[in-house]
């Protein structure tokens, strides 16, 4: 009777101790499916958040193209020359889009080990990883854009130097010119004039006697005249010519309509050109001698 109620209590405590156990590898395999289920939803949220975050990134980089390119709004540091600026615009949004890109396949292989069915979201990450290329391609042609407008650009720059060059050569002929006009006006223009006696200009050698006893003397301008022994005038502004003598002749040869000798104050005569132009006309010399 002892024996079989230790038996009895044996095979009871067995019992209990499997039924216990059971209990407990129930647990354990409950706790490890909760965790399985945890870590799916982890992956999925972590997966539609990555996928809301890439439609924000490419919406921004529709939204802001004039950023690339340097608009009005973009944060241009001036210490950076324009075409650097954008290349590192450029670079900075496909370096975003790469880790987009890398982050997606990264997100997807974890969900295919995770044996969750995921043939819904591959076609999703698929339409994806295609909005990334397409936008990288955009940036591509951009950046194909930026060399062809740098080339342009120093086209540009070039045209305009040698415009520049072409301009001041231009400006320099122009001066030159000038310059050559107002000589030969005041070549034009000017005209010279002495007075003295008839020894005073044989002695400057403005004066030469010619002829002889038969067929008489007389005297006439010197063929190289000395500059020097006259006074230059401008024939557009000399209207009158002082003589300081109460008596003077013409010796060059000038219209008479053109002048007139008259008296001044001081009781010596002046010369009065009336035609400055037809006055000048026939020589550009005057030789007056007083007496």
């Amino acid at each position: 009777m002892n024996t079989l109620i230790k038996i009895t209590g044996i095979l009871v405590t067995g019992a209990l101790m499997l039924v216990s156990c059971n209990q407990e590898n129930s647990e354990e395999l409950a706790l490890q499916q909760q965790q399985k289920f945890a870590r799916q939803d982890s992956l999925l949220n972590e997966y539609v958040q990555l996928l809301n975050d890439i439609d924000a990134s490419l919406d921004e980089i529709r939204d802001n193209q004039g950023m690339i390119v340097l608009g009005p709004e973009s944060n241009v540091d001036e210490n950076v020359p324009k075409d650097e600026q954008i290349r590192r615009n450029i670079s900075m949004i496909k370096f975003v889009l790469d880790a987009k890109q890398q982050k997606l396949v990264q997100l997807e292989e974890s969900l295919s080990t995770s044996n969750q069915k995921v043939s819904s979201l591959r076609a999703i990450t698929k339409a994806y990883e295609k909005k990334i290329k397409d936008s990288q391609k955009e940036i591509d042609v951009l950046q194909e854009q930026l060399v062809a407008a740098k080339t342009e650009n120093q086209n540009l720059e070039k045209s305009g130097r040698e415009l520049y060059q072409t301009n001041n050569l231009l400006k320099q002929e122009k001066t030159e010119l000038q310059q050559e006009m107002i000589r030969q006006r005041n070549i034009i223009n000017t005209a010279w004039y002495t007075c003295g006696t008839k020894k005073q200009l044989q002695e400057n050698n403005i004066l030469a006697k010619e002829g002889s006893l038969l067929s008489g003397k007389k005297y006439v301008l010197k063929g190289d005249l000395n500059r020097d022994k006259f006074t230059s005038v401008n024939i557009q502004e000399t209207q009158v010519v002082p003589i300081n003598a109460k008596k003077a002749k013409l010796i060059t040869a000038h219209p008479s309509d053109s002048y007139r000798l008259v008296p001044t104050e001081k009781g010596t005569i002046q010369l009065e050109i009336i035609q400055p132009e037809t006055f000048w006309s026939i020589s550009k010399y005057l030789v007056i001698q007083t007496a």
